[in-house]
């Protein structure tokens, strides 16, 4: 599925709690808004909803991700509701056009327009693996200490363009997971074989997604919020 049905198959899977906001006519943004329990600096989390190869699962690019902040945002909620909300306000939003690389179309700049962000974090990448790898962009010093490595450029387009005139943003990161030998090769290489694969058609979940070491993602980025 793909733009704005996707979209709405999103919003059922978290029990219809997001807005679906279209911007420049045909392009579409899902928010779901978590208030915190104190004022403070808001956090957006974000993954890109469009694709490139349309024949591709799209399990790195990006559906897991996709996914994972449907279960993020649906234990957020479920805390909140047993009256432990997050720390602040926290924006999860699934945002369109990261693949044009444009800065003017990017659903990551809407995001900025829509709310009054602080910092942002991408996700990318994110099927599985046992080290969080993270690249910082400005003041993002939200989470610990993480394995930081380069990333491949299209890997971080969302955090390099959420620069919206005006906005509020001060810092924003990109997140993704590697295993051992992915960061092996980051070290050696500067990328690794499994960024590659991400727009082909044997991306897929059956090869890629891990239950467990996503779990565990979602659990780092429940502690960053609390």
């Amino acid at each position: 599925m793909h733009g704005l049905e996707k979209l709405n198959a999103i919003n059922e899977m978290i029990s219809g709690t997001g807005t679906v906001k279209p911007y420049l006519d045909k392009y579409f943004n899902l928010y779901s808004f978590i208030k915190g329990r104190e004022p403070g600096p808001s956090l957006a989390i974000t993954a890109h909803h469009d694709v490139v190869n349309k024949n591709s699962e799209n399990c790195l690019d990006n559906n897991a991700s996709l996914l994972n902040l449907v279960n993020l945002n649906n234990q957020l909620v479920f805390n909140s509701l047993q009256g432990r909300p997050p720390k602040r306000d926290v924006v999860i939003a699934w945002v369109d056009m990261e693949e044009a690389c444009n800065p003017a179309l990017a659903g990551v700049n809407q995001l900025l327009r829509d709310y009054p962000i602080e910092y942002l974090l991408d996700l990318e990448l994110t099927a599985g693996g046992n080290h969080p790898v993270i690249n910082r962009h400005g003041a993002f010093n939200l989470l610990p200490d993480l394995v930081e490595a380069i990333m491949p450029p299209n890997n971080s387009v969302l955090a390099i363009t959420a620069r919206a005139p005006g906005s509020t943003l001060r810092g924003s990161a990109c997140l993704t997971l590697v295993s051992d030998k992915d960061l092996l090769e980051i070290k050696l290489r500067g990328r690794c074989e499994r960024w590659l694969q991400c727009h082909r058609e044997n991306d897929s979940f059956s090869r890629w997604f891990s239950v467990v070491e996503t779990e565990a993602l979602v659990n780092l980025l429940l502690r960053m919020v609390d």
